[in-house]
């Protein structure tokens, strides 16, 4: 699961984009004319080549259209765009483009009526299984004209709320240190603008603290921890504690998160 959490490149630029959806179509055009699946060497018209080259002007429509709308889902989600997010957007393009191809096929081309049955076939028989073949090239596209967000830590405000409505902390996300539970409420920990630790307690728990701040990672059962901050992990997984930046104060690592807290620190050095 934490697979699909991992941040990958996104296709920001719409001159990018368009790129991607030419290539894109003149590929399913390629394939259609030279490989000729699904038998498609047997349809013979005087137009066969026109009609061929619909299905790709068809793909390079729709996907520039499904890129804009994966782009406003990217500002509104601040820029994070993951496994999770490209799987789910690739799988609504496929299904969105295949009821349009067959649309194109079956009334335009074969000039036959519309059955919702023959429907779920097109796309069972024809898209889905046209997407293994399809889909590396597109994945690499996406990935070759994308970019990975660089937005700096540092720039970026995060706001932390408790269950009290007057409990609110507005700060630089590179200036929180961690945040511990205690019974009811929580301890944040964190640098001022004078660069000074200061703590705040607020009537919230761990949990719900995490679902704000989804960067946090859990060292203890209760502690919270800003890995960017982290500035050694001393001990081994039975004794191990936590070191700061900037800071004196020690927090306890728990063999549970040990390995994982251990990877990201040396990936972030």
């Amino acid at each position: 699961m934490e697979k699909l959490k991992t941040k990958i490149n996104f296709t920001n630029s719409i001159r990018n984009q368009f790129k991607i959806s030419v290539l894109i179509g003149f590929f399913i055009f390629f394939i259609l004319k030279f490989i000729s699946p699904f038998n498609s060497n047997e349809f013979h018209s005087r137009h066969k080549t026109f009609y061929l080259l619909g299905f790709g002007l068809i793909t390079t429509i729709l996907y520039f259209f499904h890129s804009n709308i994966e782009t406003l889902f990217y500002r509104k989600n601040k820029k994070n765009w993951t496994v999770k997010n490209e799987i789910f957007s690739l799988f609504i393009f496929f299904l969105i483009s295949g009821t349009i191809i067959y649309l194109y096929n079956y009334i335009f081309i074969n000039q036959y009526k519309y059955s919702f049955k023959s429907h779920c076939e097109y796309l069972i028989k024809r898209v889905f299984v046209f997407i293994p073949i399809v889909l590396p090239f597109l994945v690499f596209l996406r990935n070759y004209f994308g970019e990975l967000n660089k937005e700096k830590l540092h720039n970026k405000y995060i706001t932390i709320k408790g269950y009290n409505k007057k409990e609110k902390l507005k700060i630089k996300e590179d200036k929180l240190k961690y945040i511990k539970a205690s019974e009811n409420y929580i301890i944040i920990v964190f640098l001022n603008k004078e660069k000074e630790i200061k703590t705040i307690m607020f009537r919230s728990t761990l949990s719900n603290v995490h679902k704000q701040l989804p960067f946090l990672e859990k060292c203890h059962r209760s502690y919270l921890v800003n890995t960017k901050n982290i500035k050694e992990i001393k001990g081994n997984s039975q004794n191990a504690i936590i070191l700061f930046k900037n800071h004196n104060a020690k927090i306890p690592l728990s063999k549970t998160f040990y390995k994982k807290i251990l990877t990201i620190v040396n990936n972030n050095s």
